[in-house]
């Protein structure tokens, strides 16, 4: 009897430590990840709380200070914190060279370093369905929580966008929607919201500065 109880005991403490062994291996798994560009994606994804306040590297050699187009970037900056009610977004304006030798945007991911910059990309990289992009957001996001764990924003610079209104593409106007796809939002259609400045396009010369109510709503609502 005592022989077959320390048989009995022995198999059960290597039950025990197989099943720890799994346990701790599940546990240990990375998590799986995939990079998009926020204009392919229909679903909201969103920062991890204590991922706040998100400090976003501007090129401080395009975007020189006192000019009018770093204080169009402060402006839609400054709406989205509003919305929010706290300081998510940081612009920390610095010389980010380094980053402008990758002509790949998942190679950004890799720096841990979120960005606002305007790459060497070719257009290829801003079309779709044979329609260019003024700018793009690309982050990347766990798919089991959806939350973004990086994130970086490219202007065109193939495309005129500036402050100067007339005839161009509005800077603030793009940089307040490629903050909102930083922030996890996806696209709002022109019948659903028309003035909100997640719709999917905008012309020349048109000003779309200002948050729509919906434009709150659904922000606060990806972060209540």
């Amino acid at each position: 009897i005592l022989k077959i109880w320390r048989k009995y005991m022995i198999t059960l403490n290597i039950l025990i430590l197989l099943l720890l062994m799994s346990i701790t291996s599940c546990g240990m798994q990375e998590p799986q990840t995939i990079t998009i560009s926020a204009h392919s994606s229909f679903s909201s994804h969103r920062w991890s709380n204590s991922s706040f306040p998100l400090n976003i590297a501007v090129d401080q050699d395009r975007y020189v200070e006192g000019s009018q187009d770093r204080a169009a970037l402060d402006f839609a900056a400054y709406r989205w914190n509003r919305a929010l009610g706290f300081e998510a977004i940081i612009l920390n304006y610095r010389d980010i060279s380094p980053t402008l030798t990758y002509t790949d945007m998942n190679q950004y991911g890799k720096d841990h370093l979120y960005t606002t910059n305007e790459p060497d990309l070719s257009p290829d990289h801003f079309m779709k369905n044979d329609v260019m992009s003024l700018a793009m957001t690309v982050y990347t996001y766990r798919t089991d929580t959806n939350e973004i764990l990086h994130g970086d924003i490219f202007f065109n610079r193939h495309l005129d966008i500036s402050t100067n209104v007339v005839g161009e593409y509005d800077l603030e106007s793009v940089y307040i929607h490629e903050l909102g796809h930083f922030l996890g939002l996806s696209h709002t259609e022109e019948e659903e919201d028309y003035d909100s400045v997640m719709t999917p396009s905008i012309v020349p010369s048109q000003l779309k500065r200002e948050l729509t109510e919906g434009d709150i709503t659904r922000i606060r609502n990806l972060y209540d």
